[in-house]
């Protein structure tokens, strides 16, 4: 082989090693491409031989957070700076691509990109599992069309990190209500082929509930475990994860079944599926019931119109059987089940009770169908949400109204019927007060506990969306006392009502036309005295009446029976 070819082959091989070890670099630099590259840095989790992308949250202060699921250690870190090789860390200089040294957490340490000056604080969970989705929009998760669908990716992995799903093909889409106008937004996940997810029944479809009311994130639990507990039939189940969208923590959830027939679901044998949605009309509604109820179907998904009007007419006779004398109404419902969804109803004060997010379905029983209350769904609301509950307004499930002109009434006719308010007692006594004794007893400080270290980075994170506006990660110990503090007060209430016998009214105050009704249980024979100030609407002296009688009430007064009082409106020259 002469000079010549050898020099040109020492030269082709330096540029190809040379363009292997630029390749190489960019790619150790670049290897994750669900990462926008307008991110200066982020980490690699690497645990068990498994990669997660974790990319540092930007505080309102402009000072990064970085949060690690239960099992994440920061000597797993391994760092990635885009568009530079390294930057500084607590003053020492740190390579892409190298692991990143041991620190304590909650600590804020200083961080220099290039010119700017920083601090970086790492964050650790404990005792919940993590739900990595990788979605190909990265700003998937701020969209505001809830029904939009996007292929995704889905881990879940144990809060020890030793069980892992892998990558699991799925869709994703947004969920919920008014929830869905949060920051921290809920989503549904439907994977691709049925599988158990945290200790759950297999199934497809999947809910990431994010409880953007509750600060305490724990009232759902609390009543997801409780029902499971009592009713005999299927209820929804829900485990904790902290949830990760391409890379960026999103706060704590609690991943729930999804209510539907199925295998692990509502039995395939179900007739038919429905939700109670008062606010509802009928424009909006499948089906409006003489009683202005409006009906939604769940199940079957895809009906025509000769099954909505067996559905519509299985429901209008059980409406029909509440309001007639007589005993009908037994043969069309499962008391048992509609008497566990009440107390369950009242127990938690449910401000939605029998008016939405109220689920029905209905199975043959001897040759027909029965209608069955539950499963019961969506406590975020429920518990209390003021700053005090010391005195908490306790409304009955049993209520007529929740705002004027809005009727809500199967709870309230079911309970003017003897043998169900005896049934209720009996389930009270019986199944549901062990319970609740033990909840009080031990179940909620342990599950306070064990969420504690989760809740105050999510409550860091995601400003609940609640009232009162302003919580910081400081109040959450508060927000969690005030729970057990109306837990303890309603079920001394709970106790005298259906253990005693003793007798209670409601007392529903609307302070403002077509305002929210508060409502209140008075027992018999005591005086209600808790009036809104009126001084607060610029009125010296307020007259309440009821909207029925037109019959006005001083302050305070015994009442002697269920009564709605409304503020009235008064000239300018009285006020």
């Amino acid at each position: 082989m002469n000079r010549r070819r050898i020099s040109y082959i020492i030269i082709i091989f330096t540029v190809m090693f040379a363009f292997a070890g630029v390749y190489g670099v960019y790619l150790d630099v670049h290897d994750d491409k669900s990462v926008n590259e307008d991110e200066p840095f982020y980490f690699e989790l690497v645990h068990s031989g498994i990669r997660d992308t974790l990319i540092p949250w930007k505080n309102p202060d402009g000072d990064y957070d970085l949060f690690l699921p239960s099992y994440g250690r920061l000597s797993d870190l391994i760092l990635r700076v885009n568009g530079t090789k390294w930057l500084i860390f607590d003053g020492r200089p740190i390579k892409t691509g190298k692991s990143f040294p041991d620190k304590e957490f909650d600590e804020p340490y200083t961080l220099r990109i290039g010119d700017a000056d920083y601090t970086l604080t790492f964050h650790s969970s404990k005792n919940v599992a993590a739900l990595f989705v990788t979605v190909k929009d990265e700003d998937y998760y701020i969209t505001k069309n809830k029904d939009r669908k996007e292929k995704a990716t889905a881990n879940f992995i144990s809060e020890d990190g030793e069980e892992s799903t892998g990558e699991l093909s799925a869709t994703i889409k947004g969920h919920g209500n008014s929830t869905w106008l949060a920051d921290k937004k809920p989503y549904q996940i439907k994977l691709d082929k049925s599988r158990s997810i945290l200790g759950m029944g297999d199934a497809k479809k999947w809910l990431l509930i994010a409880n953007a009311y509750d600060a305490t994130n724990m009232r759902n639990k609390i009543i997801y475990d409780l029902s499971n507990e009592l009713f005999s039939e299927w209820s929804v189940k829900g485990e904790y994860a902290d949830v990760y969208l391409n890379g960026r923590y999103n706060g704590l959830y609690l991943i729930t079944e999804k209510i539907e027939k199925g295998d692990n679901r509502i039995s395939k044998e179900a007739d038919f599926v429905v939700e109670q949605e008062t606010a509802k009309r009928d424009d909006e509604a499948d089906y409006m019931t003489t009683k202005d109820i409006a009906i939604q179907v769940v199940e079957p998904e895809n009906y025509d119109d000769d099954t909505l009007i067996e559905i519509s007419d299985t429901i209008q006779q059980m409406e029909d059987s509440f309001f007639y004398p007589g005993s009908e109404w037994k043969t069309i419902i499962d008391m048992d089940s509609w008497a566990k969804k009440y107390l369950i109803d009242e127990f938690s004060g449910n401000f939605d009770a029998d008016k939405l997010s109220s689920y029905m379905y209905a199975m043959e029983d001897s040759g027909r169908l029965k209608i069955y209350g539950g499963p019961v769904w969506d406590y975020d609301k429920a518990f209390m949400q003021e700053d005090s509950v010391d005195e908490p307004y306790l409304f009955a499930a049993a209520a007529t109204y929740r705002r004027r002109n809005v009727v809500t009434p199967y709870y309230k006719a079911l309970f003017e019927k003897p043998a169900f308010r005896k049934h209720v007692a009996k389930v009270y006594k019986k199944e549901l007060r062990p319970l609740l004794e033990a909840l009080v007893k031990d179940g909620y400080d342990e599950l306070s506990d064990r969420l504690y270290s989760a809740n105050v980075n999510n409550f860091y994170r995601c400003q609940p969306f609640i009232p009162p506006v302003g919580y910081t990660h400081k109040d959450l110990k508060s927000a969690i006392a005030a729970v057990k503090r109306y837990i303890n007060a309603r079920i001394h209430v709970m106790d005298d009502k259906w253990i005693n016998g003793s007798t209670y009214h409601i007392v529903g105050i609307e302070p403002e036309e077509r305002g929210k009704i508060r409502e209140y249980e008075v027992k018999d024979g005591n005086m209600f005295d808790k009036f809104p100030d009126a001084g607060y609407y610029d009125i010296a002296e307020p007259v309440w009446y009821d909207n029925e009688t037109g019959e006005e009430y001083d302050q305070p007064f015994v009442p002697r029976g269920d009564i709605y009082l409304y503020l009235k409106k008064q000239p300018k020259e009285a006020q």
